[in-house]
């Protein structure tokens, strides 16, 4: 156990509001930064073909990235909780107009309620200007939009329940929300919100795990002055096999129905098939996943309803003989179709290509170093928004500088991994004894 630390008073005060003193918890306040420099072909990502009246134009700069941050995190009997703050400062060499900031604060908390139940508690604010390079390959999002310089304010909360009711039976209900509202003196877009709630039942064999969902989603977009608000309601229920081959092999399938109708209006309703299938992989420093999923959901960044395809490719490869040297990487190709809840119809088409690779470097407990590049193809026919044959592209390479101190903190909020039937302890633990579990 490492010794002692001091903490400010601001720090123990938060720490006794969740439990009656801080003689028998642990606590831990720890700095972060993040440094990116690089460059880009398409700083606001636009696209090729766009109307040079409305769009701007495609335009190359060298740019650095700056996230500080900090950290508090929290563990005593009755509760787990991390509090993160951070604020990212992009800076660019000649497009000066373009530089922007943006603030995050997350909160995350684990508390138990009993031997065999607890609850899950998740809120975040943030406000400022969507970063388009802030992800790492193994986290880079692939969707149909790929995200550009959109200023912002949003916020999220959510809270789950999970109760153990035998040996292999788990049932778990969640119900949350998140609004998003564009902040540009450009826009007439104002707040968008979604509501969701779900209910699963889980019963879990020695290598299986199945999972009954039902899902509804309640929507709200405003889509500006000259377009009428949408209301929707996406509703529906997933049935999903998790089977571990061995202790490194996974798969996992899931098929269901997604209805979606105006909310003010059940007979006009449009049903659509989802489903998902992966097959993924990890073992000690490597780690792979491969599959498809189709999905309906609502995209408050760009205020519609999408039906999409989603193939990708993802993983993590340790590079011999060193110890410190992982390669990681993400390919993936996503088509999406508006839906048009009114008209009971698919409309429009945005397909979009990602590449995004990265050479890392743990050069200590508190540092980490990365080469990265990404590419990033786009395609969109949008009727709604007058939007035909609109072609973007984007490449960028960076080196980012990741660094924490002190590297130990107080509690880890990881939870079970529903992507393997046993949970996923073992490939926790194994990540916590190379560090890649903070």
């Amino acid at each position: 156990m490492s010794s002692p630390r001091r903490f400010p008073l601001a720090v123990l005060l938060l720490s006794s509001l969740f439990h009656g003193g801080v003689a028998s918890a642990d606590q831990s306040l720890t700095a972060i930064t993040t440094v990116a420099t690089g460059f880009t072909d398409n700083v606001q990502l636009a696209p090729q073909n766009g109307d040079p009246d409305t769009t701007p134009a495609v335009t190359r700069d060298a740019f650095a990235n700056i996230a500080p941050g900090m950290v508090f995190a929290h563990e005593a009997p009755r509760i787990a909780q991390v509090l993160r703050y951070t604020i990212s400062v992009r800076l660019y060499a000649q497009a000066s107009s373009a530089n922007s900031y943006s603030n995050a604060l997350q909160y995350n908390a684990i508390i138990p309620l009993s031997p065999l139940s607890e609850l899950g508690i998740d809120a975040s604010a943030s406000h400022g200007r969507l970063n388009a390079f802030d992800t790492a390959p193994s986290e880079a999002p692939i969707d149909t939009r790929a995200r550009g310089d959109i200023a912002y304010a949003r916020a999220g909360a959510g809270a789950s329940y999970s109760r153990t009711l035998t040996r292999s039976w788990r049932i778990v209900e969640s119900a949350g929300g998140s609004v998003f509202q564009p902040t540009d003196d450009t826009t007439t877009i104002r707040t968008r919100y979604t509501l969701d709630e779900s209910l699963a039942l889980a019963k879990t064999f020695n290598y299986d795990a199945v999972t009954l969902t039902g899902r509804g989603t309640y929507s709200s977009l405003d889509r500006g002055e000259d377009m009428p608000n949408q209301n929707t309601i996406i509703a529906g229920p997933e049935l999903r096999w998790v089977h571990d081959l061995s202790q490194d092999f996974s798969t996992d399938a899931m098929i269901g129905v997604a209805a979606s109708f105006p909310a003010d209006d059940f007979s006009r309703r449009l049903v659509l098939p989802v489903g998902a299938a992966y097959l993924r992989y990890f073992h000690n420093r490597y780690s792979a996943s491969v599959g498809y999923r189709r999905l309906v959901a609502t995209n408050l960044l760009i205020g519609e309803t999408e039906a999409t395809h989603i193939a990708e490719m993802r993983g993590t490869v340790a590079v011999p003989p060193r110890t410190d040297l992982t390669v990681s990487g993400a390919v993936g190709y996503a088509s999406g179709r508006t839906l048009d809840v009114e008209g009971e119809q698919l409309i429009g088409k945005s397909t979009r290509w990602i590449g995004d690779v990265s050479l890392n470097w743990k050069a200590s407990e508190e540092v980490n170093i990365g080469l990265r590049y990404s590419i990033v193809v786009q395609d969109r026919n949008q009727p709604l928004e007058e939007i035909m044959n609109e072609h973007t592209r984007r490449n960028m390479v960076m080196v980012v500088l990741d660094g924490r101190y002190p590297s130990r903190q107080a509690v880890e909020l990881e939870q079970r991994n529903d992507a393997r039937a046993d949970g996923g302890q073992e490939e926790v633990d194994a990540k916590r004894e190379q560090g890649q579990v903070r």
